[in-house]
């Protein structure tokens, strides 16, 4: 399974909340990031500058990336960031939000409710 890219895409709606965090390196729109708190993974919705302080959806709208396996409607989904994937396994992987849109296979794009 190749890696697929660090970044998901807004397809729906609307975030709703969003938390202001340094990153740490830049980041590019759509490039999911782990918050390092309780609040799991964020999503920059505009490029971040190495270091500066930026904005991080991390709730609402309905979000697309690849998953790294089948995954059925109503799974919690997390974020691996060593691959790249949406995934439903918990272990080290910040919490993203829950699946909207069924796939049946790895390497497939899955719809996901943003939600913490």
């Amino acid at each position: 399974m190749a890696a697929a890219a660090p970044y998901v895409v807004l397809v729906s709606g609307q975030y709703t909340t969003t938390v202001h965090q340094p990153t740490g390196g830049a980041v590019a729109a759509g490039e999911v990031v782990e918050t390092g708190t309780n609040i799991g993974a964020g999503i920059a919705f505009r490029a971040i500058a190495n270091n500066e302080v930026g904005a991080l959806a991390i709730d609402g709208g309905i979000w697309e990336g690849y998953a790294d396996a089948a995954l059925a409607v109503g799974a919690t989904v997390h974020w691996d960031a060593t691959n790249n994937y949406v995934t439903a396994t918990t272990t080290t992987n910040p919490l993203l939000g829950a699946v909207v849109t069924a796939t049946t296979a790895a390497d497939e794009k899955v719809r996901f409710l943003l939600a913490k």
